[in-house]
C-alpha cells in the first residue's frame, strides 16, 4: 500500500528535495471534509521513541506543506495517526504518556494501537450484524404482510 510521494503528486514539483520526492507513505487519503490523514504503520513489535516519531511526522507535515504551498491551499489540515502495536519507549507512567501525547498533538497526530484498531471493528461490525439480524427479520415480516395482502386472481 505504500505509494512515493512523486507517485502521489506526479504534476507538483513543491520544490521537494530529492529525499522528500522519494519518501513514502504507508497510507494517505482524503476525507470527505477535505481533510488529508497519513497513517503511519509501524511494524507490530517494532519499539519506537516519541522523539523518533516526532522526527518522522514532522518531515511529513513539512513534505506536505511544501506540496500545499505549490497548490496555493496553505492552510488544509492534515491528521497523522501512527499504528503501533506497543507502548513508544518511556510510557512507564501516566506523565510520561501525557507529555508524548502532548508533543505528538501539536503536529495533529495521534497514537492508535494495533489492538485497540481491531476491537473498534470487532464492535463496530458486532453492532452492524445485530443490527442487520433486526432489519432481516423486519423486511421479512414486511414481504410476509405483502404477500398475505396481495390479491390473488384466477
Amino acid at each position: 500500500m505504500e505509494r512515493s510521494v512523486k507517485d502521489m503528486f506526479e504534476t507538483i514539483n513543491g520544490n521537494l528535495s530529492k529525499d522528500e520526492i522519494t519518501g513514502r507513505l504507508d497510507i494517505g487519503y482524503r476525507k470527505t471534509a477535505g481533510q488529508h490523514v497519513i497513517v503511519e504503520l509501524k511494524r507490530p513489535k517494532r519499539s519506537v521513541t516519541t522523539a523518533e516519531l516526532i522526527g518522522q511526522v514532522s518531515k511529513y507535515k513539512s513534505e506536505m506543506q511544501k506540496i500545499f504551498d505549490q497548490q496555493g491551499t496553505k492552510h488544509e489540515p492534515v491528521e497523522i495517526v501512527v499504528l503501533l502495536g506497543k507502548k513508544p519507549m518511556a510510557w512507564n507512567s501516566q506523565d510520561e504518556r501525557e507529555s508524548s501525547t502532548k508533543a505528538l498533538k501539536a503536529y495533529n497526530t495521534r497514537i492508535v494501537f494495533y489492538d485497540e484498531l481491531l476491537a473498534n471493528a470487532e464492535k463496530i461490525y458486532g453492532d452492524y450484524f445485530t443490527k442487520r439480524e433486526i432489519v432481516d427479520k423486519l423486511t421479512e415480516v414486511m414481504k410476509a404482510i405483502d404477500d398475505y395482502g396481495t390479491p390473488s386472481f384466477p
